[in-house]
């Protein structure tokens, strides 16, 4: 299991780096030729100022999605393995199911909560990046 541990570690870190690089030699505003000057074109109705700022949202959300998921892919091999500890500890403590339903869930979305942390940290960033306003008439 270290060997497992510390072999995701590295890939890890490797593919953080890597789309890190991608991330951030993205251009701003970029839209292909074809669309260039169409109502497609951010710089038709956007400053550039606004294109930068929405540019910088855009990578903080980005950035987060592709970090989550190979962690969710481990999350679920762990949960796999703390679940039945959970389990075991409220079966020996408490006598009655509901009690152990309670113990089990309180350290479980407790467990999930330390490890979502810092991604959901992140997430009141994506949330303006995807916001837009309404079309006025």
């Amino acid at each position: 299991m270290k060997k497992f541990l510390l072999g995701f570690l590295i890939f890890y870190l490797f593919y953080a780096a890597g789309i890190s690089v991608y991330l951030l030699n993205l251009e701003p505003g970029h839209v292909p030729a074809e669309y260039a000057g169409t109502s497609a074109d951010p710089k038709q109705f956007m400053t550039e100022k606004e294109i930068e700022e929405a540019h910088h949202l855009d990578i903080i959300h980005y950035f987060t999605f592709f970090l989550q998921t190979p962690l969710d892919v481990v999350l679920v091999l762990f949960l796999m393995t703390i679940s039945v500890k959970f389990r075991n500890r409220a079966t020996a403590r408490f006598r009655r199911s509901f009690w152990q339903i309670g113990y089990y869930y309180f350290f479980l979305s407790t467990a999930l909560t330390l490890l979502y942390l810092p991604l959901a940290f992140f997430q009141p960033f994506s949330f303006l990046a995807n916001w837009s306003p309404a079309p006025v008439s």
